[in-house]
């Protein structure tokens, strides 16, 4: 009797255990704190940012995000200004190039060039950083004008036109729709010039949300191709219309909810709460197993689920809807997948959304 009552203890010590919510930003400043140069320590990422390689600029974006959703202005100001260090300057412009890629990487024949895209993921929160924390003077104050007009005006030399800064998906152009959303707020002289590249990427997103109800609620589904061929770049291609994935849907909504948040005016609530609804009533329609594509299929062809990588746009919509079920579909998901979180990607930024809301809600 004694062993089955001591058995019924145990049992229920670990279930309170595990049924007890994290203490997020616990977590968070244990990743940010590590003492070995793993995950996104800071250790880590200070010694990635202080080599000229943007072949680490997407892991330093998502790290400066994560301390800027958290006010670590400290710790995002450092970041930023090895990176300027870092430069080497080409023609007088800051110039990176991508080093110490594997051969298997999609992207290795980028090897020893500039990479637009990697910049593109690191600017648009080093942009966010500036606006958010002006009296953190950098070495440079006009060093994401200076980025931005280096790729815009090499995409008018190659192209005609902006062409580069929208690249061929519309996910890949929100990076530099949201380094100019925060540029027309940093650089106002010139602001006609970033708000025409926004106009053109907010008129083709637009086109592209698809609105349909599940169960009453009203969500959007879309294409990451463009629906128009609107750029010249675009014009010379064929490219086969294709369904937003959920990992690479984050860059739309994070910029959705950083121009509402900037009040630039494209964009509503209704939107953010249009795109919550997706995530809540489709994505997650299965609590255990996200969806791979915002219209709830999955990835048939080689069975590598990414829907549940929500740390770079979608887990802000808990945060600035203050939206409890997501919180706990998050939590839950957390609890039974913390191996994977833990291991597999930016876990700092997941944290630092669970952190916000946390703190948002004490």
């Amino acid at each position: 009797m004694r062993n089955k009552l001591l058995i019924g203890l145990l049992f229920f010590l670990n279930y309170e255990a595990f049924s007890q919510t994290q203490d997020y930003l616990f977590k968070f400043n244990d990743v940010l704190n590590a003492k070995y140069s793993i995950g996104y320590s800071k250790k880590r990422i200070d010694s990635k940012s202080k080599r000229n390689n943007a072949h680490h600029f997407l892991e330093i974006g998502y790290f400066i995000n994560a301390n800027n959703l958290l006010g670590n202005k400290d710790i995002s100001y450092e970041i930023i200004q090895n990176i300027i260090k870092s430069s080497t300057k080409k023609n007088g412009e800051y110039s990176w190039i991508v080093t110490d890629i594997s051969p298997n990487d999609r992207n290795f024949s980028q090897k020893g060039k500039e990479f637009m895209l990697f910049e593109g993921y690191m600017f648009r929160y080093i942009a966010e950083f500036q606006y958010l924390y002006p009296n953190k003077i950098l070495e440079d104050p006009s060093f994401v004008k200076e980025i931005f007009f280096k790729w815009y005006e090499k995409s008018n030399n190659s192209h005609g036109d902006a062409s580069s800064l929208f690249g061929l998906r519309l996910h890949i152009g929100s990076h530099w729709a949201t380094v100019a959303s925060y540029l027309t707020k940093l650089d106002p002289e010139n602001a006609s010039i970033y708000k025409g590249v926004i106009r053109k990427f907010d008129d083709q997103l637009r086109k592209s949300l698809k609105l349909i109800k599940i169960n009453g609620k009203e969500c959007y589904i879309w294409n990451s191709t463009y629906p128009d061929k609107f750029v010249n770049n675009l014009r010379k291609r064929n490219i086969e219309p294709r369904v937003q994935d959920v990992s690479h849907g984050n860059h739309i909504v994070q910029y959705v909810i950083d121009s509402y948040n900037l009040g630039l005016g494209k964009w509503n609530k209704k939107d953010l709460e249009r795109f919550k609804n997706t995530l809540k009533y489709i994505i997650w329609r299965n609590k255990k197993q996200p969806s791979d594509f915002v219209n709830g299929s999955f990835n048939k062809k080689n069975g590598s689920h990414t829907g549940w990588k929500q740390s770079d746009g979608w887990m802000k919509l808990m945060v600035i809807l203050n939206d409890k079920e997501l919180f706990d579909i998050y939590d839950q998901y957390y609890k039974t997948h913390s191996n994977k979180v833990d291991k597999f990607y930016p876990n700092i930024q997941f944290f630092a959304n669970m952190a916000a809301y946390q703190k948002n809600n004490k």
